[in-house]
């Protein structure tokens, strides 16, 4: 009796113990990918949406938009062109736009 008892424990234990092991593996690697891999994949799409979305809204904007919005002259159109303020009127547009579209996502907005 104590022989069959010996026998049929080191079964349950082998089988417990081989696959107790193969779930630890599984959850370490699952969560080793989820940590590292998930986050790049996350920005890389992130980055990819903003990309297109700022593509289509700038697309569709005349080309001389920022400069028909703010229509200088002179040393003050010298000086906007250098500092960069048509772009940045674009991106302040595409945030707004950006923000406009999150509100209509349910878990999100």
């Amino acid at each position: 009796m104590t022989s069959i008892f010996s026998l049929l424990s080191s079964f349950v234990n082998k089988y417990f113990t081989d696959h107790g092991l193969a779930f630890a593996a599984k959850k370490v690697l699952g969560i080793s990918l989820v940590t590292t891999v998930l986050p790049q994949v996350l920005i890389s799409i992130i980055k990819w949406f903003f990309s297109s979305v700022a593509a289509v809204i700038i697309h569709y904007l005349p080309e001389d938009f920022a400069v028909r919005a703010l229509n200088y002259s002179g040393v003050t159109a010298y000086l906007m062109e250098l500092l960069q303020v048509p772009e940045i009127v674009t991106v302040v547009i595409l945030a707004f736009f950006i923000r406009f579209i999150i509100v209509f996502i349910p878990t999100v907005g």
